[in-house]
C-alpha cells in the first residue's frame, strides 16, 4: 500500500485574495456597494472566477465572494472586514476577519474551495521554508540584482557628486555600503558553493 501524500502545502503558490488588491481597485468606499470580478489562471486557462461584492455598511462591512468551486457547485462566502487607522494618519487600513479562525489579516488563501487565513492550514509553509538549509542561506545572500546594479552604476552618471562641501554625499555613501555588501555576499556565496559542490 503506498504511503499517504505528506508534502506540505506551499502557501505562496496558492491563490490569494488581498485587501491591498481590493483597496487598489476602489472597493472600500464609505457607505457604498461595489461589485467586480477577478480570477486566476492555470496553464493559460482560467480555473477560478469570482464575483466580488463589497458592502461598506457602517459596522457591518463585508465582502461577498460568489463562485463555482472545483466540483462546479455554487459557493457564496461572506468575509467580514475590520479597519484600523493608518499609522501615517491618513484614512483607514482595512483587514479581513478570517471566517474560520477570526484572525485579523490582509491575505486570505484559497484552500479546499474556501478562502481562509494561513493559521487555519495544517502542514503548510512558504516555499522558502521547504528548501534545504543551504538554499535558504543562498537566497538570503542573493541581492536584488536590478536594484543593486542601479546603485552600483550611479557614480558613472554625468554630474554625479561623491562629495559636497568636503563631506560625502548620501548617494555616494549608499553606493559604498551597497558595494561592500555585494563583495561580502559574493564571497560568502562562493564559500557556500565550494562546500556544497566540492
Amino acid at each position: 500500500m503506498p504511503k499517504p501524500y505528506t508534502a506540505p502545502l506551499l502557501i505562496n503558490q496558492e491563490k490569494t485574495l488581498t485587501t491591498g488588491y481590493l483597496s487598489k481597485c476602489g472597493y472600500f468606499k464609505t457607505d457604498c456597494i461595489a461589485t467586480g470580478s477577478t480570477g486566476w489562471t492555470s496553464n493559460k486557462s482560467k480555473d477560478l472566477d469570482i464575483l466580488i461584492t463589497v458592502i461598506m455598511q457602517k459596522e457591518n462591512e463585508r465582502v461577498v465572494l460568489s463562485y463555482n468551486d472545483f466540483n462546479d457547485s455554487p459557493v457564496e462566502q461572506i468575509i467580514y472586514l475590520e479597519s484600523k487607522p493608518s499609522n501615517l494618519g491618513k484614512g483607514l487600513i482595512w483587514f479581513f476577519i478570517c471566517p474560520f479562525t477570526g484572525t485579523i489579516c490582509r491575505n486570505l488563501i484559497f484552500v479546499n474551495n474556501r478562502f481562509m487565513h494561513r493559521s487555519n492550514l495544517v502542514n503548510a509553509m512558504y516555499s522558502i521554508q521547504a528548501e534545504s538549509k543551504y538554499w535558504r542561506k543562498m537566497f538570503q545572500l542573493q541581492p536584488n540584482i536590478p536594484t543593486t546594479q542601479k546603485i552600483l552604476d550611479e557614480p558613472n552618471k554625468k554630474y554625479y557628486k561623491k562629495y559636497y562641501k568636503g563631506e560625502i554625499t548620501k548617494r555616494y555613501k549608499k553606493h559604498l555600503i551597497t558595494l561592500q555588501k555585494w563583495i561580502n555576499s559574493s564571497s560568502e556565496r562562493s564559500q557556500l558553493l565550494k562546500k556544497h559542490f566540492y
